[in-house]
């Protein structure tokens, strides 16, 4: 036989095998997650949010999905709901919005059904149509993970940080996941999070909202904005992380740690569907992710080279941002070394200032800083620009999430 033959017919092989699987698979789907799959729609999570909801974070839980490589998701409202609608969905992830009777009933005979949900804070009216009860409440505090439950096991055994305001749990009658403790070292007695089997299916609440607790551990604290909390008369971003983060946790990422329980909930409440892909967290499977950058302000053209010989030794790439006068080009990097270090796989950005920069020129306006600096970039260098930035000083500009809204502006990440 030959071998073209004997490659066709493994292929041939394996082809049906993974049909016989896959059939296999689909017969053990409950009726509405086999639908969905033979119809081609595939298998996808829902998150249920309302934009216009008290809780401004609900729609960042989409992001946290999406950081942690869940691709495949439906967002739906509060008044698109319905069983039949949810049915589709073998996950329905349910972000800290109000809802009536009515609609926590429809998550309730979800759940029965054989749905599986995790509720973000949730409303009294979902606490009461799942059997869950409360005890008070509890801010800027500090969760931990059950010791020993199979959900955890790799995750860290100190407690973490959580921000904003949590619901005590009542433990009886709850698989507990985690407690509130109310500092480092002083467990409440009630759940943080926890699930319960309902019916055919499970609800897992989480007694905080873990969009916004990301967020303001990533961001800081939104009611320091504008002051010097250092101090060192530089109004900077690293402000309204002073006093934020317990710096005996600072060696954690406590928000990472928070968002890998809630993929393995995910993972796990799949586990009934077809197989969903969950994409990797760094290029080419690497297992950690170093991001060197560096600033700089006028170097010769052997700072750079010098630096770039050290960096490539290790077969790593760096990012340099650019200080640039708006009179006249730099007369280093040069524009052919620029190029030389873009086709060795270096990016090059900018590095505008807020406030006065090194040639006199008095940027109040952070925008308008950003924008000119781009401008004489493309003037000097041309594309690409580096899609990330940095700003001298690391200064605020305005507002909580100011730079932020300036950077998205600009098609900066």
């Amino acid at each position: 036989m030959s071998p073209i033959r004997l490659r066709r017919s493994r292929w041939i092989g394996i082809g049906w095998l993974g049909c016989a699987l896959m059939l296999g698979i689909l017969l053990f789907l409950p009726p509405s997650f086999r639908t969905r799959a033979q119809s081609g729609g595939g298998i996808r999570l829902a998150l249920l949010t309302d934009p216009v909801a008290p809780n401004p974070f609900g729609p960042y839980l989409a992001e946290i999905l999406r950081a942690e490589g869940w691709a495949a998701y439906d967002v739906i409202s509060p008044s698109s709901l319905s069983l039949t609608l949810l049915q589709m969905y073998p996950v329905l992830l349910v972000a800290e919005i109000p809802l009536n009777t009515t609609q926590a009933g429809i998550l309730r005979d979800y759940v029965r059904n054989g749905g599986h949900l995790i509720a973000m804070r949730p409303s009294p009216e979902l606490r009461a149509a799942m059997g869950w009860n409360t005890g008070g409440a509890i801010s800027e505090a500090y969760i931990r993970f059950e010791p020993g439950h199979p959900l955890v096991q790799g995750l860290v055994t100190e407690s973490l940080q959580f921000h904003g305001v949590g619901d005590l749990y009542v433990a009886d009658g709850v698989e507990v996941i985690a407690w509130f403790y109310r500092d480092r070292d002083t467990n409440s007695g009630f759940a943080a999070i926890g699930r319960v089997t309902r019916g055919n299916g499970w609800a897992v609440f989480w007694g905080y909202d873990l969009a916004r607790s990301v967020a303001l551990t990533r961001q800081g604290n939104p009611d320091w904005v504008g002051q010097d909390r250092e101090p060192d008369g530089i109004l900077r971003t690293t402000d309204v992380f002073s006093g934020w983060i317990d710096l005996e946790r600072i060696a954690i990422p406590q928000a990472d740690e928070q968002m890998r329980l809630l993929s393995r909930l995910i993972r796990e409440g799949l586990a009934t569907a077809a197989p969903m892909p969950q994409l990797w967290y760094f290029p080419n499977g690497a297992l950690s992710l170093l991001i060197l950058t560096a600033d700089a302000h006028g170097n010769p053209q052997s700072y750079y080279e010098g630096e770039l010989a050290s960096i490539e030794s290790f077969n790593a790439r760096a990012t340099f941002f650019l200080t640039l006068n708006f009179d006249s080009c730099p007369s280093a990097p040069t524009p052919s070394s620029v190029n030389a270090w873009r086709a060795a796989g270096h990016t090059v950005g900018i590095h505008p200032y807020v406030g006065t920069d090194e040639w006199g020129n008095d940027f109040g306006d952070f925008r308008t800083s950003t924008m000119r600096t781009r401008e004489r970039f493309m003037r000097c260098y041309g594309p690409p620009l580096s899609p990330s930035i940095r700003t001298h000083q690391i200064r605020m500009g305005s507002g909580w999430v100011g730079n932020a809204r300036v950077h998205a502006e600009f098609g900066f990440l």
